[in-house]
C-alpha cells in the first residue's frame, strides 16, 4: 500500500478518472447522517476564510484507490475507487451544485463555477468530454444525469433517486450560503474550501492486493455496510475477477455481463422492502441479513450469528468454483423470491400455504425459514408440503395456547432440516416431521395432547393476539366452500366482549351478588368463550348494553358464521355457565384445526 494525502483539486485534476467497481453497494448517504454534517464543516472553514483567517486544510475522510490494470494511455489515469465511493460520490455532486449556482444563479460567479468545473469533467480529442467519476453499475444510471443537468432544477427533481437529493440539498445550501453579506467573498472562500481545504487520506492498492476485503473493512464515518453489503461485494467481485480472466481485454463485455449477473440475481434485493429493518430491540435489523442468515443456515445446516453471516457465507462460497458459485446463487436468488411472497403480503396468495405464513407471522415465527428452505429442496407435492405444514402449525399453536414458551424453536428447526434432510424422497418427509415432533418431551417442544388443551382454551387467559388467531381460524373453520365471501382479514374485525368488562348487574344479572361472585365472573369474562368477532364498524355501536340488545345488534348486521353460530345456541341469559359451554365448543373447534399427532397419523395412513 501507498498513502497520500491529497486535497480535491489534486485528487481530481487533469485527466483523472474514478471508476467504482460494479461490486459496490448503492448510494446510502442521507441528510442527516451525513450531508448536513459535511455541510458544516465545510462552512465552518469557509466562514474563516471570509474573515481573513489563516485555515490548513480539513481532513474529510480516507478512501481507498486501486490503478487500472489497462495498458492504453486511456488507462493510465484511471483509478478503481475500493472505499469512499459515497464519499466521492457526495463530493462530486456538491460540487456540480456549487458550480451550477454561481453560474446559474443570482448573481453570478462564473469565473468561480469554472473553476469549480474543472474538477467535475475534462476533454480530450480522443475520448470527448468525461465526467472525472463513473459507475459501472446501473442503480448510478442517474449520476451523469443529475452531473449533465447543467443546473435545470426541475429536471433533477422529476429523476427521485437520492443523488438527486444530495444535489437538491447541498443546492438550496450553496443558494442560502452566497445571500449573506458580502456574496462575492462568499462565493471565493466556498471555491477555495472546496478546491484546496478538504483533504483526504489516500490509499493505493497494489495490483495484488484482494480489493473486496480492504473495502468490507474501511467504511470510516460511513453508513455501515449490512452483512447483506458485503454479500453482495463478494459474489460481485468474484464474477468479475472470473469475466477478467476470460475476458482481458474487453472491458465492455465483462461489465455487460456482469451487469447481467447482478441484475438477474441480485437486484432484487435493492428493493425497500427487502433493506427495512424487522424484528425488535437487539434483534433488529435489515431483511436482507436476516434473509441470507436463514438461508445460510438451510444450506449448512448449523446455527449463524448474526455479526457473522458474512464470514461464513464467504467461507462456504470460497470452496465452490465459478460454475457451483453461480448455481448457489440462483437457488438463494429463488428461495428470496419465495421468501418475499410470503412475507411481504403483496402477492395476494391463497390456499393452504397462504394461510400457514399468515398464521405464522401473527405468531411471529421466523426462525422456521432455515426448515422451510429446505423443504422446498426435497421438491414434495402439493399434499405432502400441506401434511407437513399442518404438523408444524398444530405444534406451535397448540404449546402457545398451553403456554409454552418458543426460545427453543430455532434450535428445533435445524433439528428437523437434519433429519428432512436425509430422506431419499418427500414421501418421508412428512412422517420425520410428525414423528420427531411426538417424540419431544421436554418443555421446549412437548406437543400438548386435547385434554390438557381444552383446558387451557376454557379456563386460561390468552393474550389478545393469541385470541383473535383462533377466533379467525374457527371462522375459516366453519365457513362452507361454497359461501359467497371469503372470511374476512382481522384488518376489519375487533375483538368483542360478549358480557361486557364493565357490566353491571341491572343489564347482566348475576345469581349471587357477592364479592366472590363477582371476582369469579370477572374472571370468565376474559375468557375465549366470552369473546367473538365483529366488524369495526358494530363494535362501538353495541358498548355495554344487555345480551338482548346484543343479540339483536349481531343477528341484524353481522355475517360471520362465528356469530351465527353463537345465536343458534345462546340462551336467554349469557351468564358463567353459557360462557363455559361456548369456551368448551371453541375447544373442540380448535382440536379439529390444529389435531394432535393420533389424527395427523391417521391422515398419513399409518396406524
Amino acid at each position: 500500500m501507498e498513502s497520500r494525502n491529497p486535497t480535491l483539486d489534486i485528487l481530481f485534476e487533469g485527466r483523472k478518472e474514478y471508476v467504482v467497481p460494479p461490486y459496490q453497494r448503492l448510494y446510502v448517504w442521507d441528510r442527516d447522517g451525513q450531508w448536513a454534517p459535511l455541510w458544516v464543516d465545510i462552512t465552518n472553514i469557509a466562514k474563516a476564510l471570509v474573515i481573513g483567517a489563516t485555515v490548513p486544510p480539513h481532513f474529510f475522510g480516507a478512501i481507498v484507490l486501486k490503478k487500472s490494470e489497462g495498458i492504453t494511455d486511456a488507462d493510465e489515469n484511471v483509478y478503481r475507487v475500493i472505499d469512499g465511493q459515497q464519499r466521492l460520490t457526495t463530493m462530486q455532486l456538491l460540487i456540480a451544485a456549487a458550480a451550477d449556482e454561481m453560474e446559474f444563479g443570482r448573481p453570478r460567479y462564473p469565473v468561480a463555477a469554472e473553476s469549480l468545473r474543472e474538477l467535475l469533467t475534462y476533454s480530450s480529442i480522443e475520448l470527448g468530454t468525461r465526467f472525472k467519476m463513473r459507475h459501472r453499475s446501473e442503480d448510478y444510471a442517474n449520476f451523469p444525469k443529475v452531473m449533465g443537468a447543467q443546473g435545470n432544477t426541475e429536471r433533477i427533481l422529476d429523476l427521485g433517486c437520492k443523488m438527486a437529493d444530495c444535489y437538491l440539498y447541498f443546492r438550496d445550501a450553496v443558494k442560502t450560503w452566497l445571500n449573506e453579506a458580502d456574496a462575492e467573498a462568499h462565493a471565493k472562500a466556498l471555491t477555495t474550501t472546496l478546491r484546496t481545504k478538504l483533504r483526504t487520506v489516500a490509499i493505493y492498492l497494489a495490483p495484488a492486493e484482494p480489493e473486496h476485503l480492504v473495502f468490507e473493512t474501511l467504511n470510516a464515518r460511513g453508513a455501515p455496510l449490512t452483512e447483506w453489503d458485503k454479500v453482495r461485494n463478494y459474489l460481485l467481485y468474484r464474477v468479475q475477477q472470473d469475466l477478467d480472466g476470460r475476458f482481458p481485454d474487453d472491458s465492455k463485455r465483462v461489465d455487460e455481463r456482469l451487469m447481467r449477473f447482478d441484475k438477474d440475481r441480485l437486484s432484487r434485493f435493492d428493493d425497500d422492502w427487502w433493506r427495512e429493518e424487522s424484528g425488535r430491540g437487539q434483534d433488529k435489523r435489515p431483511r436482507t441479513d436476516r434473509f441470507v442468515d436463514y438461508w445460510l443456515e438451510s444450506t449448512i445446516e448449523e446455527p449463524v450469528v448474526a455479526a457473522r453471516v458474512f464470514r461464513e457465507f464467504r467461507d462456504r462460497a470460497e470452496n465452490r468454483d465459478q460454475e457451483a458459485l453461480v448455481a448457489w446463487v440462483e437457488t438463494m436468488a429463488r428461495d428470496a423470491d419465495y421468501y418475499h411472497e410470503f412475507e411481504s403480503g403483496e402477492a395476494g396468495a391463497t390456499g393452504f400455504e397462504a394461510t400457514f405464513h399468515e398464521r405464522r407471522k401473527w405468531v411471529e415465527i421466523g426462525s422456521i425459514w432455515p426448515f422451510l428452505f429446505g423443504l422446498r429442496r426435497k421438491d414434495l407435492n402439493r399434499q405432502q408440503l400441506r401434511s407437513v405444514m399442518s404438523t408444524l402449525e398444530s405444534w406451535w399453536v397448540r404449546r402457545w395456547i398451553r403456554g409454552h414458551r418458543g426460545h427453543s424453536y430455532p434450535d428445533r428447526a435445524l433439528d428437523l432440516l437434519r433429519r428432512v434432510s436425509k430422506a431419499k424422497d418427500g414421501t418421508d418427509v412428512p412422517r420425520i416431521v410428525l414423528d420427531r415432533l411426538d417424540d419431544l418431551k421436554d418443555a421446549g417442544g412437548r406437543w400438548p395432547k386435547d385434554g390438557e388443551l381444552k383446558k387451557a382454551v376454557v379456563e386460561n387467559f390468552h393474550s389478545l393476539r393469541l385470541c383473535r388467531l383462533i377466533l379467525e381460524a374457527v371462522e375459516r373453520h366453519l365457513t362452507p366452500p361454497r359461501a359467497e365471501t371469503n372470511p374476512p382479514k382481522h384488518d376489519v374485525l375487533q375483538i368483542e366482549h360478549i358480557m361486557p368488562v364493565a357490566w353491571k348487574p341491572g343489564a347482566w344479572p348475576i345469581g349471587t351478588d357477592t364479592p366472590e361472585a363477582r371476582d369469579e365472573r370477572d374472571g370468565w369474562i376474559q375468557t375465549l368463550g366470552n369473546l367473538t368477532l365483529v366488524h369495526e364498524k358494530l363494535n362501538p355501536s353495541m358498548g355495554n348494553g344487555p345480551w338482548k340488545e346484543k343479540q339483536e345488534a349481531i343477528s341484524e348486521n353481522s355475517t360471520l358464521f362465528l356469530n351465527k353460530d353463537l345465536l343458534r345456541r345462546a340462551p336467554d341469559t349469557w351468564d358463567e355457565d353459557a360462557i363455559r359451554k361456548r369456551g368448551e365448543w371453541l375447544a373442540e373447534q380448535v382440536c379439529e384445526i390444529w389435531p394432535h399427532a393420533e389424527v395427523l397419523r391417521q391422515r398419513l395412513g399409518e396406524p
